[in-house]
């Protein structure tokens, strides 16, 4: 993936301001653009991964993320690549997470990341969220098996035994 890196290691509002100031719409990487109203920034930076704002830095210094649902490889890839280096997405049995320098968060759509760190999102438990990934996996399996052996058990009780050498000339009840 060819992305364009900024000039600093530390993702800003001023150095993107600076950056957009040449374009309102500027390519970082396929399919992702800069995109700014450079009358009104106040209003937020955003990064655009095809037609959803990823990522939106503030004047304030806070930061918000959203997928709009689209919770891929690819989004992750792009919050990892233009977020400060302080802060990382990543993911764990299907759950996404958000490390900043406060500690994991739960991923949210949405989910605003202030300054220092701290976010309204609730605090990850990992191994917790495994735990109950796997007790749900469980469940499911059992849920599964149980189903399939009330299909046999039924199929079985549906067939009919000939006895040996019969007439191969039989009705068969349908309706039962």
């Amino acid at each position: 993936m060819k992305v364009y890196h900024l000039e600093t290691e530390e993702t800003s509002f001023d150095e993107l301001l600076e950056f957009a100031k040449s374009n309102r719409a500027r390519k970082l990487a396929h399919n992702t653009q800069l995109i700014v109203d450079v009358e009104k920034p106040e209003e937020g930076i955003g990064i655009q991964y095809h037609s959803t704002e990823i990522i939106t830095f503030y004047s304030d210094g806070s930061i918000r993320l959203n997928t709009n649902g689209w919770q891929t490889s690819t989004t992750k890839a792009r919050f990892n690549a233009f977020l400060p280096r302080r802060i990382s997405v990543w993911q764990n049995l299907g759950s996404w997470y958000v490390t900043t320098p406060e500690g994991a968060f739960e991923f949210e759509d949405g989910m605003v990341i202030k300054l220092e760190g701290f976010t309204d999102a609730k605090v990850a438990d990992v191994k917790a969220d495994a735990r109950e990934y796997r007790r749900e996996k469980r469940a499911e399996k059992k849920a599964s098996e149980a189903r399939e052996a009330k299909w046999r058990a039924d199929r079985e009780a549906r067939m009919v035994e000939f006895p040996v050498g019969a007439p191969v000339h039989f009705c068969l009840n349908l309706n039962d």
